[in-house]
């Protein structure tokens, strides 16, 4: 997904590191921690520069403490991930604002996959403003996370919300009842090249064929200009069984 939960994961899966190895020596936990964060940042090949320098901020909370005098590492560490988290849904608040224009008065939008942070707040945003919108939210197969995800959490916050199939999109487009597209994204690339759950690109190209306008919101955290080009961003690999039994059992 795209929201903030891998990323809270991932700091309070630093947190719990720190807990592993509470009574070791400073330098046994730093250790046990540097490890931590480099199995951490691995754990999403196609996210790894956004969880790494997650993991380093928690680091450094940790390096912080130590030097404090602090036993309470795994503490330390949670607080500096509430208090991050606080600050980057504070910036997301404030870039909805802006971007709340984009959305159409009275038409509807497509989303992708699962961007509630970013996608979500601009919602929010565009609903305190008394726009009258409708989505439609693709599936996004073989995971089903814009179904499981996106529809019910735009459902329960009151959005006029409809499900539909992946291979549904162009002839919704066709019949003209989509204004604008929304994804969010795992990784920008320094060239501009996005990466996002699969199927985007599809979404993309059936919209520029049908003239309609496609954002790709994220904060800036997510651009990597260590990478040149979207060829260079990893892509993960998911089991077979997700297509194969996983819905068939």
């Amino acid at each position: 997904t795209q929201s903030a939960g891998p990323y809270t994961a991932a700091g309070m899966g630093m947190a719990l590191a720190a807990w592993e190895c509470r009574g070791k020596t400073a330098a046994e936990q730093m250790a046990y921690l540097h490890q931590a964060a480099e199995t951490i940042a691995d754990a999403r090949p196609t996210t790894r520069s956004r969880m790494a320098l997650i993991c380093d901020g928690c680091l450094n909370a940790a390096e912080a403490a130590l030097a404090e005098g602090r036993a309470d590492i795994d503490l330390a560490i949670r607080e500096h991930v509430i208090r991050t988290n606080n600050r980057r849904y504070g910036k997301i608040n404030q870039v909805a604002k802006y971007l709340v224009d984009l959305f159409p008065a009275h038409g509807t939008v497509m989303t992708q996959c699962f961007g509630e942070t970013i996608i979500g707040t601009v919602m929010r945003a565009a609903r305190k403003q008394n726009k009258d919108f409708k989505v439609f939210c693709a599936e996004t197969r073989p995971y089903l996370q814009g179904a499981r995800l996106t529809s019910y959490e735009l459902q329960r916050a009151g959005v006029d919300v409809t499900l539909i199939c992946d291979n549904m999109a162009s002839i919704v487009m066709k019949n003209g009842w989509v204004q604008a597209c929304f994804v969010g994204c795992d990784r920008v690339a320094a060239n501009g090249d996005t990466a996002n759950k699969i199927g985007t690109s599809g979404v993309a190209i059936l919209a520029k064929h049908y003239g309609i306008p496609v954002y790709v919101l994220g904060p800036t955290s997510t651009i990597d200009m260590a990478c040149p080009d979207g060829d260079h961003i990893p892509i993960e690999e998911r089991d077979g069984e997700e297509i194969k039994t996983m819905w068939y059992e």
